[in-house]
């Protein structure tokens, strides 16, 4: 995992009452108008600079940290608790970011995995190769799906050949 630690920011996690801060972490979020200094981080792709105050981008960080269960990203990259994260995820506003980072990571990390086992496989590597060969990326129910697929088309167009032959 990439550490990119956030030094400086942990104070900034919580409120005057000490309770854990989600929507006013965020940049872009309609709290960041009204009390400006609180904003920590930014939802978009990259680091965002206004006023001379550079907020970095979670989404960002998070796809760096390549951290598919996220704790470490969230105490060792974040420096915040998982009880806070998990604060986070349940925001309705901010929950559809991580969604959406969830989602991507899945795929970066895949994207990842595939390659290496190509290079694999171009070096001679038997396993590599079957696992390509056999769509190994595929979770078991899209290999399911297109199996189905596969054996209604041909069951179909066999239907239609004999029928065809019978009408002939």
């Amino acid at each position: 995992m990439k550490s990119t630690k956030m030094h400086g920011f942990k104070n900034k996690f919580k409120d005057n009452q000490g309770r854990y801060k989600t929507y006013s972490l965020f940049l872009e979020t309609k709290a960041f108008s009204t009390v400006r200094d609180e904003a920590v981080f930014s939802l978009m792709d990259e680091d965002r600079e206004v006023d001379g105050k550079v907020y970095p981008s979670l989404k960002k960080m998070y796809l760096e940290a390549e951290d598919i269960t996220e704790y470490l990203f969230v105490t060792e990259v974040m420096g915040t608790s998982w009880e806070h994260w998990k604060r986070l995820c349940k925001n309705k506003a901010i929950n559809k970011h991580i969604f959406e980072w969830r989602e991507e990571l899945e795929i970066k990390l895949r994207a990842k995995g595939i390659k290496s086992a190509v290079d694999l496989a171009d070096g001679g590597n038997y396993s590599a190769s079957k696992f390509l060969a056999d769509r190994g990326w595929l979770d078991k129910n899209s290999k399911k799906q297109d199996t189905t697929k596969d054996k209604v088309k041909e069951e179909a167009g066999t239907e239609i050949a004999t029928f065809l032959k019978r009408v002939q």
